[in-house]
C-alpha cells in the first residue's frame, strides 16, 4: 500500500477499506509558495542530525516494495531492525551560499519578503555554480564571531560553501537616523583558496531605499551585490588582487581580457565602466546586458556574460539553470514495510522573476497483511519504530520515536510520537534540537486492517502475514507537521 500525503494544503478523502490497509487516499497536491526563501538544503542535506538522533550504525539493504524505487537511496545505518537511508536529486551539487548577520539570528529576524529576496538572489547565482569547493576553515573574525581560544587564537569556523555577511538599514534601529545612500559588497581579504579563485566568505549590504522601491529593483540590487561578494570585484584598494583576477585586468586599456567573457562578448574584450573622472571603474564591467553593470535594464538573474566572468576567475559554471527540483528524502524500512518523507524545492528563473515553491510528501510502502486484524490476536499489542516528518512551518525535518498500542479486543488504542526533535541551521551547519512539542498522541480505532483517529490526522495499516509491522501517515495541520511512521511488533 502506498499512502500519498499531498503537501501542505491537501484534502484526504477516506474511501473503502481494502487492499490490505486502512483505506485509500485521494490527494489534492498544492506546493507552497516559499515566501521566506527557506533553503531546505540547510537542514536536509547533512545526515548528521538523523544519524545522531537514531544512533545509526552498520549498514543495511535496500528494500523491494511495489511502488518504491529505492535505487537512489544511500543507506545511513540501522537501529533495532530498521534501516535508514537518504536520497537526494536535482541541483544538490551546486555551491551553497549561506547568509549570516551582524549577530546570531539577525538574518532570520528579517521580514519574509526581505529574507526571501536575498535567498533567491543567492540561488540565482549558486544554481549555476557547481560545488567543487570542499570544506574550509575560516578564521575571519567578522563572520565567525566565535571569539578566541585559550591560546588567544581565533576559533575557526567550518564553511562548506560560501558564507556571506549581510546587513541592511531597513527597519534597523542602528541606522534610524542615518539612512544609507546605496548598497555595496565584496569578497573578504585573504578568504580565497586553491589554485583557482574560490571565495569562501564575503559581505554585502542592501539599502532600505532599494528594498522598498519595487520587487524587481530589490531583486536586481540583491543579485548585483551578491555578485560582488562572490568575486565580481577587480578594484580592491588595500589588498593585492588574487592572481586569477589580476591576470585579466588590463588597466591601461581599461578592459577585462578573460577568455570566457571575451568569447561571450563576440570576441571583444569587455571594457570597465567609467568613473566620473574618466578612470576605469574596476568594480563594474561596462557591458550593459550584464547584471554587474549599472547601465542595463533591471534583471532578477545574472546574464550569461556575468557567468562567463565567473568562469574566467575559476568557478565551474553549468550551461543552464537546473530543470529538476532540489529534492531530499529520508526513508526507513523493516522487513515488510517502508515509510518515507520527501521535501522538494521547485525554482524557475527568468530575467524578471524567480518562482519558488516547496512541496512535501509522506508515503508508505510494503506488503500488506492479508488476514483481518480482528480475531487474529489477543491482548494488547505494541509496535515500536520511528517517525520521519517535516515541520510545515519551517520545512525542516522532524524525527521521533513512534509507538502504536492497540487492544485486540476493543479494537482501539493510541499512536504516540515521542522525543520529537528537528534540525536547525546554526551558523550554516545543521544541528539537532528540540521541536515545538516533545510529543504528540492520537486515539485511534481499528477498521479491518487499518487504524485511524477521528479526525484523519493519523492513518495507518498493518504489514506482514501476521501484522508484524504497522505503518502510516501523520498529517496534523493544527500542529503543522506532515510525515510517515512505522514500527515492528
Amino acid at each position: 500500500m502506498k499512502v500519498p500525503a499531498a503537501f501542505l494544503s491537501f484534502v484526504l478523502a477516506l474511501y473503502g477499506c481494502g487492499g490490505g490497509g486502512g483505506g485509500g487516499f485521494l490527494p489534492v497536491p498544492a506546493a507552497v509558495v516559499n515566501t521566506a526563501g527557506v533553503d531546505i538544503r540547510d537542514t536536509w542535506k547533512s545526515t548528521d542530525p538523523i544519524a545522531t538522533y537514531f544512533g545509526l550504525s552498520g549498514g543495511g539493504n535496500l528494500p523491494q516494495f511495489e511502488g518504491l524505487d529505492a535505487s537512489g537511496y544511500s543507506v545511513l545505518g540501522s537501529k533495532n531492525g530498521i534501516t535508514y537511508a537518504r536520497r537526494m536529486s536535482g541541483p544538490t551539487d551546486t555551491i551553497d551560499i549561506d547568509f549570516t548577520g551582524d549577530s546570531e539570528g539577525y538574518f532570520d529576524s528579517l521580514p519574509d519578503f526581505v529574507r526571501g529576496t536575498i535567498e533567491r538572489a543567492g540561488k540565482a547565482w549558486s544554481h549555476r555554480l557547481k560545488d567543487v569547493l570542499g570544506p574550509y576553515q575560516s578564521t575571519d573574525g567578522v563572520v565567525i564571531r566565535k571569539g578566541l581560544d585559550e591560546n588567544g587564537q581565533q576559533i575557526p569556523r567550518l564553511v562548506d560553501g560560501i558564507l556571506l555577511d549581510f546587513e541592511t538599514d531597513y527597519r534597523n534601529p542602528k541606522f534610524k537616523d542615518n539612512p544609507w545612500r546605496g548598497s555595496r559588497g565584496t569578497y573578504r581579504y585573504g578568504q580565497t583558496v586553491g589554485e583557482d579563485f574560490t571565495v569562501r566568505t564575503g559581505w554585502f549590504e542592501v539599502a532600505a531605499r532599494s528594498i522598498t522601491r519595487e520587487p524587481l529593483w530589490f531583486a536586481d540590487i540583491a543579485a548585483h551585490e551578491i555578485g560582488h561578494a562572490i568575486g565580481h570585484d577587480m578594484g580592491h584598494e588595500y589588498s593585492p588582487l588574487p592572481e586569477t583576477i589580476a591576470r585579466y585586468v588590463d588597466v591601461e586599456r581599461g578592459v577585462w581580457t578573460g577568455p570566457a567573457l571575451t568569447a561571450a562578448n563576440g570576441g571583444r574584450n569587455v571594457p570597465f565602466q567609467k568613473e566620473r573622472n574618466g578612470e576605469p571603474d574596476l568594480g563594474h564591467l561596462g557591458s550593459c546586458p550584464m547584471s554587474m553593470s549599472y547601465c542595463g535594464r533591471l534583471m532578477a538573474i545574472p546574464h550569461e556574460m556575468d557567468f562567463a566572468y565567473m568562469k574566467d576567475i575559476g568557478y565551474t559554471v553549468a550551461d543552464e539553470y537546473p530543470s529538476e527540483p532540489e529534492l531530499y528524502s529520508y526513508g526507513a524500512w523493516a522487513k515488510h514495510s517502508a515509510w518515507v518523507v520527501t521535501a522538494a524545492r521547485h525554482m524557475s528563473f527568468t530575467t524578471t522573476r524567480i518562482t519558488d515553491h516547496i512541496a512535501v510528501e509522506a508515503d508508505v510502502y510494503g506488503n500488506p497483511a492479508v488476514t483481518d486484524f480482528a480475531g487474529a490476536h489477543t491482548g494488547t499489542l505494541t509496535w515500536r519504530g520511528s517517525l520521519l516528518a517535516t515541520d510545515m512551518e519551517k520545512f525542516a525535518p522532524v524525527f521521533g520515536e513512534a509507538e502504536i498500542v492497540l487492544s485486540t479486543e476493543a479494537l482501539e488504542g493510541a499512536v504516540r510520537f515521542l522525543n520529537l526533535r528537528t534540525a536547525v541551521d546554526v551558523e550554516a551547519r545543521a544541528r539537532l534540537t528540540g521541536w515545538r512539542k516533545s510529543g504528540l498522541a492520537y486515539d485511534v480505532t481499528v477498521e479491518e486492517n487499518g487504524f485511524t483517529d477521528s479526525d484523519g490526522k493519523v492513518v495507518g495499516g498493518f504489514y506482514g502475514p501476521s501484522h508484524e509491522e504497522a505503518a502510516g501517515v501523520l498529517d496534523d495541520r493544527a500542529e503543522k507537521i506532515l510525515g510517515a511512521f512505522g514500527g515492528r511488533r
